[in-house]
């Protein structure tokens, strides 16, 4: 719908390139206008469009490097140290390394898809380092919103619960 009434949606094009989108969320009324033809857009399913959506969803290329500034860095790596991150050396050191095997998996994962591993909203980036499946979780929600809050090898048996 439009500020003039309803709109028709004459062609829908499929693009296979990389562009930003952005995820906004409004509150109270939740419909606000997009397009210079004042488009009104619901953040509800009324509207239903079959189109395929992909099993992983990445960062656009060149991105990916914004969830790791300002990130809790020993946090987020310590599951990975002492096993693909050497155990020596600074903080610094291992955060570089941590940057090589992680933005690879957030700009083009194998799989990716919310979950709610605690208390925050998490967006997971399943990708693959030195023939394992390697979770890399990015918060949707809160002062970390956007950074990267821990990542990990899953067992098999969380493996096949998220269907990997």
């Amino acid at each position: 719908m439009g500020r003039d009434g309803w709109i028709t949606v004459k062609s829908v094009e499929a693009r296979n390139e990389s562009v930003p989108l952005y995820n906004i969320e409004v509150r109270g009324e939740h419909v606000y206008e997009v397009t210079r033809a004042g488009i009104l857009v619901h953040n509800n399913d009324v509207c239903r469009v079959n189109f395929p959506v992909p099993d992983a969803i990445g960062f656009a290329p060149g991105t990916a490097n914004s969830a790791l500034d300002g990130m809790n860095a020993g946090h987020a790596v310590r599951h990975l140290v002492g096993d693909v991150i050497p155990n020596s050396g600074s903080l610094a050191s291992k955060v570089d390394k941590f940057r090589k095997l992680v933005v690879p998996i957030l700009e083009k994962p194998l799989k990716s898809f919310n979950g709610w591993p605690g208390t925050t909203q998490v967006r997971i980036f399943i990708g693959e380092v030195g023939g394992r499946k390697l979770a890399v979780l990015v918060a949707k929600e809160g002062h970390l919103q956007g950074k990267i809050v821990t990542s990990y090898f899953p067992n098999p048996r969380k493996l096949q619960s998220l269907g990997l």
